[in-house]
């Protein structure tokens, strides 16, 4: 590629909007002389030193690119993007309106291009010409990869699925080189797939995870996690509920209690949203709350287990009944019973 005055004009035109003005058309005429001239006898002609060498760079950091040239003598030196033929500098004149790129040299031999702030766009094949005839040129590949980042407003938050149904968690990541995505359960159990069969597996990669006949036990945070090889990796946490109603299990149906002494009846609760529980003792569903005779307390256990107890205080006769846990949710209602029997004396 020859850099002259009219084909400069067509790729700024084209490539940034703006017409040569005439200071750089005169670099440039001065630039193109130069190719015409002949070469002065006796003296070696210009020639490369190193390779400039490929670079790699994440984006936003400096990188400089250094062409090394041996004899140059009466020539100069120009960098031009080769992928657009977008014209960066002319020897120590810089030509692209990019206040990123500058330049610099060293004794004739050593001239630098260098980008700061470096972004995507910058990525492609960079040229270190000398205007000889025929011109002479190095080349090298500038790459600028990206972390991975997670598309916020394309990945699934917080996301509520009925016990039977099915449901897509999306994870959407973006960088360079593309991140592939992973997903995990944050409490490190396995991942039921059921879509063919009941495949459990710790980890399984994909934009999306798809779960069929979810059952309460897949509730939980599901972690999504980006990684491209840039660090640093990153991950969203996504919980998913899966809502059901309450299933009531009462550990013994019948108990024999001592007289005098205090007795614990208990109740474990499945449900999802969490239910509203209540104990009743007969006759007539008398509700029972904490007093001076009754402890009601609960303990949360996991996403969607509620331990329900009862503390009757100094067991009577009187206290000898049925008494009945009850738990219910927007999706239902569910009783078990506890019968206290008659009371024997406490030795």
């Amino acid at each position: 590629m020859v850099l002259t005055t009219p084909e400069y004009r067509r790729w700024s035109m084209a490539h940034t909007g703006w017409s040569v003005g005439p200071l750089l058309a005169i670099i440039l005429a001065a630039y193109t002389a130069h190719a015409k001239m002949q070469h002065p006898p006796g003296n070696p002609p210009p020639s490369f030193g190193d390779p400039i060498g490929n670079i790699t760079v994440i984006k936003g950091r400096d990188i400089t690119f250094t062409c090394v040239v041996k004899h140059l003598g009466p020539y100069k030196v120009g960098w031009v993007k080769a992928d657009t033929k977008a014209i960066q500098a002319i020897h120590h004149q810089v030509v692209t309106h990019n206040p990123r790129v500058s330049v610099t040299y060293r004794d004739r031999t050593t001239w630098n291009l260098h980008i700061r702030n470096v972004q995507e766009d910058d990525r492609g094949v960079y040229m270190c010409q000398v205007n000889t005839d025929p011109m002479i040129a190095e080349m090298a590949h500038l790459d600028v990869v990206v972390p991975p980042q997670i598309v916020d407003n394309e990945t699934s938050g917080e996301t509520t699925v009925e016990e039977g149904n099915s449901v897509t968690l999306t994870c959407k990541a973006r960088g360079y080189p593309p991140p592939v995505v992973s997903w995990r359960r944050e409490d490190n159990l396995k991942i039921v797939l059921r879509d063919h069969s009941s495949k459990k597996v710790p980890s399984t990669e994909g934009e999306q995870l798809q779960l069929t006949r979810v059952k309460r036990s897949d509730m939980g945070p599901y972690l999504c996690i980006a990684k491209n090889g840039i660090p640093p990796s990153v991950s969203k946490r996504i919980m998913l509920r899966v809502n059901f109603a309450p299933v009531l299990e009462v550990p013994v149906h019948m108990i024999g209690s001592p007289l005098s002494k205090d007795v614990t009846v208990r109740c474990k609760v499945e449900s999802s949203p969490r239910a509203v529980t209540t104990w009743r003792r007969e006759p007539g569903e008398q509700m029972i709350i904490s007093s001076r005779k009754y402890n009601v307390s609960e303990d949360q256990e996991g996403f969607y287990v509620t331990l329900m107890s009862l503390t009757i205080r100094n067991f009577t006769k009187d206290d000898a009944t049925t008494y009945r846990c009850v738990a219910s949710n927007s999706l239902g209602t569910s009783a078990s019973s506890v019968q206290r029997s008659s009371p024997r004396s406490s030795e």
